[in-house]
């Protein structure tokens, strides 16, 4: 789905002591539903000493506003990974043998969902993966970090 319109945003000067120039705009987010919601957005896009003239604070909105008004945005989603494991389990999982079935269960109950369970699906980052893999090869053997990199999600997309 492209994105719906080109969005300038709208910026405004906030505060009595430190003034801050605060953008605000709408994003679409997909829902655990699989329902498209526009939410409204909001960022401090700095001082007024940093963009002294609204056109620099404006400028600085535009970038931060480039992602949206791409034409291969797409609406990112909401759901923690909690709830997508549990849906792939669900839908994906029940495809597989008896044996996969159950060491992939294990595996993620075990391993992934403490770590990102409560994380959204859109805030997971490369770097956060690699980070628990490392952590995870110190107290694994090299065949039980493998399995894991290996499984359960890389399968789908």
């Amino acid at each position: 789905m492209a994105r719906r319109r080109f969005q300038r945003g709208s910026l405004i000067l906030r505060g009595t002591r430190v003034k801050k120039w605060v953008g605000k705009w709408r994003e679409d987010e997909i829902e655990p539903s699989g329902r498209v919601r526009r939410v409204q957005r909001r960022e401090v896009i700095g001082s007024k000493e940093e963009y002294p003239t609204r056109k620099l604070a404006q400028r600085a909105l535009d970038q931060r506003l480039s992602d949206v008004n791409s034409l291969t945005y797409r609406a990112r989603p909401t759901a923690t990974f909690r709830e997508f494991a549990i849906k792939w389990q669900n839908k994906v999982l029940t495809q597989h043998k008896p044996s996969t079935q159950s060491a992939d269960r294990s595996r993620i109950r075990t391993h992934l969902v403490p770590v990102f369970g409560d994380a959204c699906l859109k805030d997971l980052s490369a770097e956060m993966v690699q980070s628990f893999v490392a952590h995870r090869r110190s107290s694994l053997g090299a065949k039980s970090t493998r399995n894991l990199i290996g499984s359960p999600f890389s399968e789908t997309h």
